[in-house]
């Protein structure tokens, strides 16, 4: 069979990509920078000419793309897409509607939010990671660094990208509302309420002073884009820095890899960038303790970096999420923390617990190995589009 994957540069898009090959596809891949997600000339004819010249089973991508839905829609063609990320404000286009598509979400509360809007053709699917590429470095050692930490995490601080902060003429009373549900919301683990507390009227309100429009063929939603982008990206970017601030103050070995710019308090921690495949599996594998801190975009879902963290071989410390022990034994796979206090005297415990540390992370490595490698998923969501049979 023959795919043609588009790529925008999404990080996992090596990996998914190695998977179809060793499972027997011929992929033929078109990469561009996107004018525009919805239109973009450059984009609508490198599809064209490729749809045009070659016989393609169905059409691939990491996140769900209007214009690919479009065109694939025009040509007859399936379109798989993998949504990986929240938000996953291109769910809103008219084009979900194509008959073409075949859409897998993560989270399940993202997923009932567009079910019915084509039934059929919309799954809720987890995420899964690089297993193959995390094998091929699982005994070797960096060649320029040492990743060795008590603690560590990877990731954005939403410092510099956060969207809230980039409004201007929020009005004093408005701001002190969305203070006050974030600080709720930060106080509570497992459960996003956002959405529910914040008022249509009031989304409305913000959107107008934000200036944030939609584009024609979007559903208007100012709840869940105001929650989910601009609340959301808020509560993870204050949630990610008291959690640092608490781990730094509390005299840890601590290494933070990440490209926002930190207060001074926390600079000194931080170690920069790291590649995806190239620096992160050591990372993971070298941390006696790997965090993760769930952005609250996600508002169900299991973030990649739990998967990419075990599949690595690495101890995961996580926040609780609903989906959470549908997959996994808490405990034994991995451990849960339920707030910034909890977290400190989790991270004591394990470091203090070296072969308990150890057990649970090969547990949860071998179970990321087993059920959620890309070789499984794509098998899985290729029988739900009807791409492969059962058998």
């Amino acid at each position: 069979m023959r795919v043609l994957f588009c790529k925008w540069n999404g990080v996992c898009e090596k990996g998914i990509e190695s998977a179809f090959v060793r499972l027997g596809f011929q992929v033929d891949s078109c990469f561009y920078e996107f004018a525009g997600a919805d239109y973009s000339s450059e984009c609508l004819e490198l599809l064209q000419a490729k749809l045009s010249a070659n016989q393609y089973d169905f059409v691939f991508s990491h996140n769900f793309i209007p214009i690919v839905s479009k065109v694939c829609q025009i040509y007859r063609i399936k379109y798989i897409s993998w949504v990986m990320d929240s938000p996953a404000y291109h769910l809103y286009s008219s084009a979900i509607r194509n008959c073409c598509n075949y859409i897998f979400i993560f989270d399940r509360l993202l997923y009932q939010e567009f079910a019915e809007q084509n039934p059929g053709h919309i799954f809720y699917y987890p995420l899964a990671t690089c297993m193959y590429e995390w094998e091929e470095t699982k005994k070797k050692r960096h060649p320029n660094r040492n990743y060795d930490a008590d603690v560590s995490f990877l990731g954005s601080m939403y410092v510099q990208e956060c969207h809230y902060d980039e409004v201007q003429g929020m009005p004093d009373y408005m701001r002190g509302y969305f203070d006050g549900i974030m600080e709720a919301q930060l106080q509570v683990y497992g459960y996003n309420f956002l959405e529910e507390v914040l008022s249509e009227e009031m989304a409305e309100e913000f959107a107008d002073v934000a200036r944030w429009t939609q584009t024609e063929d979007y559903t208007h939603n100012y709840k869940n884009v105001v929650s989910q982008v601009y609340l959301g990206q808020k509560c993870t970017q204050i949630e990610r820095l008291r959690i640092a601030e608490a781990i730094a103050d509390a005299g840890m070995d601590f290494k933070l890899y990440t490209h926002s710019p930190l207060p001074r308090n926390l600079s000194k921690y931080n170690q920069g960038t790291a590649g995806y495949y190239e620096e992160m599996p050591f990372i993971f594998r070298d941390s006696k303790i790997n965090l993760n801190i769930t952005s609250k975009s996600i508002r169900n879902g299991l973030p990649l970096r739990m998967f990419d963290i075990m599949g690595c071989g690495g101890f995961l410390l996580t926040n609780y999420q609903a989906e959470l022990p549908e997959y996994f034994d808490v405990g034994k796979d991995l451990v849960v923390y339920e707030s910034i206090p909890h977290l400190l005297e989790m991270i004591t415990y394990y470091l203090e617990h070296d072969e308990e540390r150890r057990e649970i992370a090969e547990n949860g490595y071998h179970k990321v190995k087993q059920y959620f490698s890309f070789d499984v998923a794509i098998i899985d969501i290729l029988r739900q589009s009807e791409i492969i049979s059962e058998e």
